[in-house]
């Protein structure tokens, strides 16, 4: 599927010298602990009307605490939701729109952050013809990746871009950046927190070029029955 979102702006990772504003390792906890606490203002309860609304006030470093926030909400079964947005992209894939539509809608209230169904709810109603709604859905995917890109550089496990779930990186280079996908693999941060290791493959100054990106997704590891425990630091090419 091609998505036409809007363009990406000169500061971006093919460039050098992003900060870090989040380590998973530093970071992750405490927020999730501000992000249950109902008297901090960034609270879950308290940011995630502001985001369903679409309310522009809701700032990147507060969409970060969403994000982890949901990450710290039951159910909270990222693979599990896999098998659904599997089914969504189908009925895309076969034109199937408003019944597309009509599953993301119910997905949605349970899993208000969902990326896949988000953006696949953006190109059902672009394909319908309903620019007005594609555009609502492209923007608020669009804040999502935008707090992952913000959140760090993404260039090694110690820096690695907070994902709510497995697919969020996948989604993020093919998706955000419009970059191909190119092998993917696993590795551990400092304190064996469990990253997803994707290279982004992209054209600079007319020369094919790639970086690998690492986004930790510790948390939905934990919620697996079975934990998923990474090799070495291996690359294994993306189909």
């Amino acid at each position: 599927m091609k998505y036409c979102l809007l363009l990406l702006a000169a500061i971006c990772l093919f460039f050098p010298g992003q900060a870090q504003r989040f380590s998973y390792r530093r970071d992750y906890e405490p927020m999730l602990r501000r992000s249950k606490d109902p008297a901090d203002a960034v609270c879950y309860t308290r940011l995630l009307p502001r985001f369903l609304k679409g309310d522009s006030t809701l700032s990147i470093s507060e969409m970060l605490y969403l994000m982890i926030g949901y990450t710290g909400r039951t159910p909270f079964t990222p693979y599990d939701d896999l098998v659904t947005e599997k089914r969504i992209y189908e009925y895309n894939n076969k034109a199937q729109y408003q019944t597309a539509i009509h599953l993301c809608d119910s997905f949605l209230k349970r899993r208000p952050l969902n990326q896949q169904a988000i953006i696949e709810k953006a190109y059902a109603f672009h394909k319908l013809n309903r620019q007005d709604s594609a555009t609502w859905y492209k923007a608020q995917f669009g804040r999502l990746m935008a707090a992952m890109d913000w959140s760090a550089d993404g260039r090694t496990p110690d820096h690695a871009m907070f994902a709510i779930g497995p697919r969020d990186g996948q989604n993020f280079i093919d998706k955000y950046y419009h970059a191909d996908l190119g092998r993917s693999g696993s590795a551990e941060d400092s304190d064996g927190n469990f990253c997803d290791m994707l290279e982004m493959k992209f054209k600079k100054g007319g020369k094919a070029q790639s970086v690998t990106l690492y986004f930790a997704i510790q948390h939905a590891v934990n919620t697996t029955a079975a934990p998923r425990r990474p090799q070495q630091p291996s690359m294994s090419k993306q189909r």
